[in-house]
């Protein structure tokens, strides 16, 4: 089997059981899956930026902040529906993002981020400046009779209906991910990250798609934001400060660079990190935060994806030493865990993306 087989296949039984999950995990935990997924979509955005086109973001914190503050507001002020106000969160971030991509054009990876930081540093203090629409350091609560609540006639659960909801918009816009980095425009990514000189001598519009990409990974920063205004219907500045881009950048470095799948167990990382650490030391959490990053950064420094890639390998090489036959159809990485390389550069288009 292709590997665009196998990742189709491995992507229907996650969704599948993903959706399961509604009617077999307890409400507590559908409440942590559903974190799990607005992390994860948060992720996937910086994924596509910083290990896809190779630009450094610290400031996508900022823009799950803009994502959250719009459903709040549209919700409680203008009663808009929450599909709506989604819709309108990702398409404010993804302007947001495009007009910061344009003067990053110009800046190197160590400047972009520092601009990216100094959005992260902005954030809250903008929010706690213009009190009379966000409430300033109050924050925002949607009240009760305004919440994400499951209709009657479902018979679910408020936990249930909100995992559900989250679990599908994240397959579908995984699935929207998954495909933008196997199609044309992803090659174009990976070859101006690898190597602009040769992706522009191969026609590939550099300016576009940095803008481009910006915009997408802000939109999808900005959905993730709206996704936690939901689970949790409160938000405040201090939220969304540096320390949540840091968390972000620092999931998906623990999944893996340059890959789908490394969104989703950053998410589940600092999910349920973030409670074991607790539950092992109430004093110093943080530490135990810290040191457990540290290991998985020593043992595995291609990330978790990177890490069971090696071992796959070594598992092929032990089957190839045991048989005289040869390597045969089933010898090859799975689909996701081959985008986990530090070496192999990308094909690079061999038309103008435009």
């Amino acid at each position: 089997m292709s590997a665009f087989g196998r990742s189709w296949i491995t992507g229907i039984v996650v969704s599948a059981i993903a959706v399961a999950l509604t009617w077999i995990a307890p409400d507590f935990r559908l409440f942590q899956f559903a974190t799990v997924a607005s992390w994860a979509m948060a992720m996937l955005g910086l994924n596509l930026l910083t290990g896809f086109n190779g630009q450094i973001s610290l400031g996508h914190g900022a823009f799950m902040g803009v994502g959250a503050y719009t459903v709040a507001i549209s919700v409680r002020e203008w009663a808009l529906p929450y599909g709506l106000a989604m819709a309108l969160a990702f398409v404010l971030c993804f302007v947001i993002g495009g007009i910061i991509g344009i003067p990053a054009l110009r800046l190197p990876g160590t400047s972009l981020a520092l601009i990216t930081v100094a959005l992260a540093l902005a954030f809250p203090q903008v929010i706690k400046k213009f009190s009379s629409v966000t409430n300033g350091v109050g924050g925002i609560s949607t009240p009760p009779d305004s919440q994400f609540r499951a209709p009657d006639w479902t018979g679910m659960s408020n936990d249930q209906f909100v995992y559900l909801v989250m679990a599908v918009i994240s397959i579908a816009m995984f699935w929207v991910a998954w495909n933008l980095t196997r199609g044309r425009w992803g090659l174009a990514m990976m070859s101006v990250r690898d190597n602009p000189v040769a992706a522009a001598s191969m026609g590939v519009n550099l300016p576009q798609t940095k803008v481009v990409t910006f915009a997408v990974s802000a939109g999808y920063a900005g959905m993730g934001g709206a996704m936690m205004s939901i689970i949790t219907p409160f938000v405040g500045p201090d939220s969304f400060g540096i320390g949540q881009s840091i968390a972000v950048l620092t999931g998906i470095v623990i999944g893996g660079l340059g890959t789908i799948a490394g969104a989703l167990i950053g998410g589940v990382f600092q999910v349920f990190m973030r409670t074991w650490a607790l539950e092992i030391s109430d004093a110093a959490p943080g530490v135990v935060y810290g040191v457990v990053i540290v290991l998985v950064m020593l043992l595995a420094p291609g990330g978790v994806l990177g890490l069971l890639r090696r071992g796959y390998e070594r598992l092929l090489r032990r089957r190839r030493g045991r048989s005289s036959s040869g390597s045969g159809p089933g010898d090859v990485l799975p689909a996701e865990l081959e985008t986990v390389t530090d070496s192999v550069e990308p094909p690079i288009p061999t038309g103008p993306v435009t």
